[in-house]
């Protein structure tokens, strides 16, 4: 096994670990997938997109589910822990996003395909509405396929994701189409001959039956694809046992469906194939800064963010974009509302607890509704922690406002005002306590 196939194996499987902060997941010790597209033949955006696009067949396969949160935290989580693994590699913002977009919408279309999804009111919880502010995915997969069709030069890996998420799972608006089939053909068959130059006969082949696939080499017997979904039940051990043996049809019929769909063999590994995940180690202090420098890179380098890790204090993330509120307002401005969600992905990685603290400048406010800068600053910090808690809903997120107090700047001048005037998030690592400590700043 070349290193390259083991790294993409090892990141596929890191997708696994995004769920180490959820008991349930945890409790269980579930993992997503055990196959990826082959490392040598395809593009980043690609190979790293196997277990959500596994993800997503599973929930085509799954006629119950009775925890929609927990299924939409871990949706969450393996989508951040995708575009940070592509950010590391370097991959353009711009097909990050719709790559991203690609998945978010795919994910959705399983879940609209299925008779649970009006008892469970998907709309709250759609993650093209979540990430992308896009509750017309079903029309727009389409929309971004037909510009990405039109662009020159053509954008091949991200073609090749729309060729796969919509030759394995993707419907959208073809499931209102009278003539379903012969219309996914047609745009499959556009998609087939634009990439056939690059990927040639990898390429899966829509209709063509697994009888009639050529010989391909295979390691060992494709497993039974893992329940990612079982997690969801619940912890009571005997509902979650009955509902995996009751999937266990549909979950080998999907692996065989992708088997049979592809020209090539998929790399398949069971755990014996790799070393083995090691148990969940306890969130440290080191853990948390040290990752969102990685993570936060573009929004420290684009100086929106700011990280301080300040020796025996706590890490913190001071917001830097400005205008962050409007004047005197707890309303965040528009502009912003991305940045915090960014921010609020990465920070659910860590498992640290959570603090916001606002701050006002110096210059006193007297209104109905904030009668002191201290209730202003308290309504920023909590408008900052209600945009963060959607992305960490078991964390507790404690919202706090210091007024003009502990000013970074002179508040003297309109620039230092402006510093001032600001929202800090601190991360605490688990049975620790909150240190703030402006000396050593």
């Amino acid at each position: 096994m070349g290193a390259q196939t083991m790294n993409i194996a090892a990141q596929n499987r890191q997708s696994s670990e995004v769920m180490q902060h959820d008991p349930v997941a945890r409790k269980i010790q579930s993992r997503p997938v055990y196959f990826c597209f082959d490392p040598d033949t395809h593009p980043a955006l690609v190979g790293h997109a196997a277990s959500l696009i596994n993800f997503a067949i599973s929930l085509k396969s799954t006629k119950r589910i009775h925890d929609l949160g927990r299924l939409h935290r871990l949706a969450m989580r393996m989508l951040s822990h995708y575009r940070q693994t592509l950010g590391k590699l370097q991959v353009k913002d711009h097909d990050i996003t719709v790559a991203h977009y690609i998945l978010c919408a795919t994910i959705d279309d399983a879940v609209l395909s299925q008779s649970w999804r009006v008892r469970a009111g998907w709309a709250e919880y759609g993650l093209a509405a979540y990430f992308h502010r896009d509750v017309n995915s079903g029309d727009r997969f389409f929309e971004i396929l037909n510009k990405a069709l039109a662009a020159q030069p053509l954008n091949k890996p991200l073609l090749l994701l729309f060729y796969y998420c919509l030759a394995l799972c993707f419907e959208g608006r073809l499931r209102l189409h009278g003539h379903q089939a012969q219309e996914k053909k047609r745009i499959l068959d556009r998609l087939y001959q634009l990439l056939a130059t690059d990927y040639g006969s990898r390429l899966p082949i829509v209709g063509l039956s697994a009888e009639q696939l050529p010989a391909c080499p295979r390691r060992k017997r494709l497993p039974v694809l893992p329940v990612l979904l079982s997690v969801l039940i619940g912890a009571n051990v005997l509902s979650s046992v009955a509902f995996y043996m009751s999937i266990l049809p549909a979950q080998r019929k999907a692996a065989e469906q992708l088997h049979a769909l592809t020209r090539y063999q998929l790399s398949v590994r069971s755990p014996a194939d790799e070393h083995p995940d090691p148990e969940p180690a306890p969130v440290q202090t080191a853990m948390a800064a040290p990752q969102l420098d990685e993570i936060l890179a573009t929004e420290i380098n684009g100086r929106d963010i700011a990280l301080f890790k300040p020796a025996g204090g706590t890490p913190f993330i001071r917001i830097l974009k400005n205008p962050l509120f409007a004047s005197a307002s707890d309303k965040i401005a528009p502009n912003a509302i991305d940045l915090i969600k960014r921010i609020a992905e990465a920070v659910a990685l860590t498992g640290a607890d959570v603090t916001v603290v606002g701050y006002t400048d110096g210059q006193p406010i007297r209104s109905r509704r904030f009668p002191s800068n201290q209730v202003l600053s308290q309504a920023r910090a909590q408008a900052i922690a209600g945009l963060l808690q959607p992305a960490m809903p078991d964390i507790v997120i404690r919202a706090i406002g210091k007024g003009a107090a502990d000013p970074v700047a002179d508040n003297a001048t309109p620039e230092g005002r402006a510093l001032n005037r600001r929202v800090e998030i601190y991360l605490t690592p688990k049975r620790q306590k909150l240190v703030i400590n402006r000396n050593d700043l």
